[in-house]
C-alpha cells in the first residue's frame, strides 16, 4: 500500500518540503495522543488486574 503510493518529490521540493511539515505536525499530534492511550491503557489495565486481585482475595 505505501510501495503504490510514491510521490514525485524530485519534481516538487515545496511539496516534499511541506509534506515533511505535516509530517513534523502529525508526529507531534500522534506523540500528545499517545500519552493520552497509554493512560488510558495503564487505568485499564491496573482496574482490571485490581478487580481479578481482590476477586482471588474474597474467594
Amino acid at each position: 500500500m505505501i510501495a503504490r503510493k510514491v510521490w514525485p518529490v524530485q519534481a516538487k521540493p515545496i511539496v516534499a518540503h511541506s509534506r515533511r511539515h505535516e509530517i513534523i505536525l502529525a508526529f507531534r499530534h500522534r506523540q500528545r495522543s499517545v500519552v493520552s492511550i497509554s493512560t488510558t491503557w495503564l487505568l485499564l489495565v491496573g482496574g482490571r488486574t485490581w478487580m481479578l486481585m481482590t476477586l482471588s482475595h474474597s474467594r
